[in-house]
């Protein structure tokens, strides 16, 4: 990063290199995030589906003549059957037929529908966390919402296409997909930080920072002993420097010191 006083250039390869350097650190992040994503998810019920399909008419089908304008007018009673399956009448006669604990805000919750590439066939899909009752709500669809559909679109008949199978099918949760986004997260959340404290670190690291920095003042001289032991930033120099003096001291003194064998010897030649 090149600071001047008008404005900021980014150096991106640097910005590489320290997430180059810190990888160790994304991937721990996205280790420790999908960890927890897994954990969470393992928290949450198991959800179950079962789906019914079902098939749409009208009483343009008893002329055969009818044209492409009539089949449209089919394909958009699927959609409005679509809505009339969430409505309260229909779902009241759900939770009778069914004869379950569901309030009709619930079973409201776990029915979803759409119709099937674009044809009068509309698909009813229940999600439950018991996957007996996915099964038998959905069924229950099937034989309530047919024998009510003349009396809400007059004219209008349904024919079930195909029931619920007698095994609902797993759906949820998404362990994979939990850890996954839960990594994603946390890579990138690491890798935010790491950018953001570069781009706060004021330390000068190299000459040619300052050289870049500082292109119309002349670099004079540069204190010897003053980078890291990594080599990476100008800092403890103090600290160098006593200890180089304290060590210089500690030489003279040792040179200065009379041997102790010659000492005695000396004593000894006097007596």
């Amino acid at each position: 990063m090149n600071e001047t006083r008008n404005s900021i250039e980014i150096d991106l390869r640097r910005i590489f290199f320290v997430l180059l350097t810190r990888l160790w650190v994304i991937i721990l992040a996205a280790a420790i995030l999908g960890a927890a994503a897994f954990g969470y998810s393992r928290t949450l019920p198991t959800t179950y589906s079962a789906s019914v399909q079902l098939y749409v008419n009208n009483n343009y089908y008893d002329d055969p003549g009818y044209s492409s304008s009539q089949l449209d007018a089919a394909n958009k009673l699927a959609d409005t059957y679509i809505v009339i399956l969430r409505s309260r009448a229909v779902l009241k006669e759900l939770k009778a037929y069914t004869r379950l604990h569901y309030e009709v805000s619930q079973l409201r919750g776990m029915l979803s529908a759409a119709p099937v590439d674009e044809t009068e066939i509309f698909q009813v899909t229940v999600n439950c966390t018991n996957a007996e009752h996915a099964r038998v709500i959905a069924n229950a669809v099937a034989e309530v919402l047919p024998g009510m559909s003349p009396g809400i679109v007059p004219g209008s008949t349904m024919t079930v296409v195909d029931y619920a199978e007698d095994q609902a099918i797993r759906v949820g949760p998404a362990h994979k997909k939990h850890i996954m986004i839960g990594a994603v997260i946390g890579a990138f959340l690491a890798a935010v930080i790491l950018v953001i404290l570069e781009l706060l670190d004021t330390t000068i690291h190299t000459e040619e920072y300052l050289d870049a920095a500082y292109q119309d003042v002349p670099l004079l001289a540069v204190l010897p002993g003053t980078a890291s032991a990594k080599g990476s930033s100008y800092k403890g120099y103090y600290r160098g420097y006593y200890a180089a003096e304290k060590k210089t001291a500690e030489n003279k003194t040792a040179e200065n010191k009379p041997a102790p064998n010659a000492a005695s010897k000396k004593s000894g030649g006097e007596q």
